[in-house]
Formats: C-alpha cells, sequence, structure tokens
C-alpha cells in the first residue's frame, strides 16, 4: 500500500502534469534570465573574468526560477483551501514538510537541468569533471534553498502579500549559501582554490535550513 509520504509526492505530481504551470514557468523564467545575460555580458575571450561572470549568472537564474516555483507550488496548495486538506490528511506535520519539501526539490531539478544545459552551452564547457562539479553544486544548492522555501511559503501565506513576502524572507536567508554555492562554482571553473571550504559550507547550509524548518514547521502551519 502507498504511505502518506509517497501519495503526498505523487499528488503534487499529478496536480503538475495536469497543470504544468508550476516546471514551464520556472524553465521559462531561467531559460530568459540565461539569455539575456548572455547577451549582457559577452564572452571576453579572458578566461579568468569570464569565469568569475558565469557563475554568478548561473545562480540568479536558479535562485530566481527557483523563487517562481516555490509561489507556484504555494498557489496551487492554496487553492480551494487544498492546504487545509492536506493538515487534515493521516499524515504528520513532519512528514508534510518532507513530502512538500521532496516535491518542490525535484520540480526545481527539472528547471536546473535545462539551465545548465544552457550554461554548458554558452560557456562552451566540455561535458567533463568540471560539469560534474558544478551539477552537483547546484543540486546541493538547490536542496537547501527547496527546504527553507517551503516553510518561507507556509509563513508567507498568512500574508495579506504573499507573492512578494517570499523572495523578502527568503532572499536575506539563503543569500549566504547562494554566495557560497557561487565561490565553488567560481573556485571548479578557475583553479580550484577553496572549492572543498566553500562546497562544505553549503552543505552546512543545507543541513542548519532542512533540521531547523523540520523541527518547526509543526508550529507554523498551526498558526
Amino acid at each position: 500500500m502507498m504511505g502518506p509520504l509517497a501519495a503526498l509526492i505523487l499528488k503534487d505530481f499529478a496536480v503538475e502534469l495536469r497543470r504544468k504551470e508550476t516546471v514551464a514557468s520556472m524553465i521559462m523564467f531561467g531559460v530568459l534570465v540565461m539569455v539575456i545575460f548572455n547577451f549582457a555580458f559577452e564572452p571576453t575571450g579572458n578566461d579568468q573574468v569570464d569565469n568569475l561572470v558565469a557563475p554568478g549568472v548561473l545562480w540568479v537564474a536558479l535562485t530566481f526560477s527557483g523563487m517562481i516555483g516555490l509561489n507556484r507550488s504555494l498557489a496551487i496548495d492554496l487553492d480551494n483551501d487544498a492546504l487545509q486538506g492536506l493538515l487534515l490528511a493521516p499524515i504528520s506535520r513532519s512528514g508534510l514538510y518532507v513530502g512538500k519539501v521532496v516535491s518542490n526539490f525535484l520540480f526545481m531539478l527539472m528547471s536546473d537541468a535545462v539551465i545548465l544545459l544552457l550554461f554548458i552551452l554558452f560557456n562552451n564547457l566540455q561535458l567533463d569533471t568540471t560539469v560534474a562539479w558544478v551539477a552537483l553544486i547546484a543540486v546541493l544548492g538547490t536542496f537547501g534553498f527547496a527546504g527553507v522555501g517551503t516553510i518561507l511559503s507556509m509563513i508567507s501565506s498568512n500574508t495579506r502579500m504573499r507573492e512578494v513576502m517570499l523572495p523578502v524572507l527568503q532572499i536575506p536567508l539563503t543569500l549566504p549559501m547562494i554566495i557560497s554555492a557561487v565561490g565553488a562554482t567560481v573556485a571548479v571553473m578557475g583553479d580550484g582554490e577553496g572549492l572543498s571550504l566553500f562546497v562544505n559550507m553549503v552543505i552546512a547550509f543545507d543541513i542548519i535550513f532542512v533540521v531547523i524548518s523540520y523541527l518547526v514547521f509543526e508550529y507554523v502551519v498551526e498558526e
């Protein structure tokens, strides 16, 4: 028999397959950001300069497309008081948080895959260990972003301007992790100096964000 957690994740995917709003909006926004920045910052031919600019462009696209996805996920749960139905379902509050994090994380990974493909094409990268490292850093950063974004979307749902409040809350909180992810990407595309430090910082932020969000989620939804 399917467990409540698996049912919750499959429910989110079934809704997304029917509406095709969340992933489509994330991908379109991410592609738009990548294309605009690619034309705004054309390759200079100086590898050192290009390797500093490209990671910033990548993480702007990943961050804001992820924000779009979290807002859309929240809007779907609020339609017809679906969130209240989830709270009444036979699943613990912590299980509900885990299910929503997994759903949001998987949706973001779909968008990340397209953005990373454009990143590879625009920067003429070879499919080697550099790309593998960039993809790993993107996955780690996206996981932490989804972990804290899920609970912040619940908090912002109680405000009058929830679409505006989510970025206002999330960007300052996740900024240290994003900076660490950018630093790790710069190190990968450069000489590798400081890579382990930045990657460990991203992992540390992931653990902190997810553990704290997991512990306080029950109190947030009760409010």
